[in-house]
């Protein structure tokens, strides 16, 4: 069974330079010709992310600040990846995550963090992150793959442990009469789940049998993904 949670890979965007998440204290760079503020900014300006407030599913607005400046902005995650509602847009960047973040961004089962800067990082998704005792139930601030949040609109018997049992769950989400949200999330859970699992077990005809859910789900996640650009684009 899965049971829904609010994901903190939701904040997650796709920058020139970094496939992550975008966090408070992160610094990122607005590009030339990108409409801020009220008009198109003549120059690249570097920006630091100070408020990060949830709108909808997959949808926050950044409240920025201007490094050298102070002058105050605010944009949309979903403006800044170079496209929105069909329209090219400049592609932001990201100059440098804050300490804090990559220490929290660090890979539980390999023990890495994130290089400053990097544009490559180790997941597809972002690494779970435990909640922290007294950090309240649904804080942006973590992402447990195994606690029961919010469990309206759970989807019952998906699982992942072959290629037979990811077919089955991917079924029932096509049938589950529920948000597209719900099912974009059920599925992403599957695919960090059998990641997770592939990565620890030593048996090779588990893993074998793990990493064919694994790319299973990850193809599901795919389609689903494309469907919310579209939305999105609507």
């Amino acid at each position: 069974m899965i049971k829904l949670i609010d994901l903190l890979v939701e904040i997650g965007v796709d920058l020139s330079n970094y496939k992550g998440q975008i966090l408070k204290g992160d610094v990122i760079r607005a590009p030339k010709g990108f409409p801020l503020g009220g008009e198109k900014l003549d120059k690249s300006l570097s920006l630091k992310v100070i408020k990060i407030s949830r709108e909808g599913v997959n949808r926050y607005k950044l409240s920025l600040e201007d490094t050298k400046t102070g002058k105050k902005y605010t944009v949309r995650n979903y403006q800044m990846d170079g496209e929105y509602k069909g329209k090219k847009l400049p592609k932001w960047g990201l100059i440098r995550k804050s300490k804090e973040n990559t220490k929290e961004a660090s890979d539980p089962q390999a023990g890495t963090a994130l290089p400053y800067g990097s544009g490559f990082a180790p997941l597809e998704e972002t690494k779970r992150i435990p909640r922290k005792p007294g950090q309240p139930a649904k804080s942006s601030k973590h992402s447990d793959l195994y606690t029961d949040e919010d469990p309206k609109g759970t989807i019952k018997g998906l699982g992942f442990k072959d290629a037979s049992t990811a077919k089955q769950g991917i079924s029932k989400i096509n049938k589950a009469k529920t948000t597209h949200a719900h099912k974009v999330q059920a599925t992403l859970v599957m695919k960090q789940r059998a990641k997770v699992a592939m990565e620890r077990t030593k048996d090779p005809e588990k893993k074998k049998k793990l990493k064919a859910a694994y790319q299973i789900w990850s193809k599901k996640l795919e389609q689903l993904k494309r469907k919310t650009k579209s939305i999105k684009n609507d």
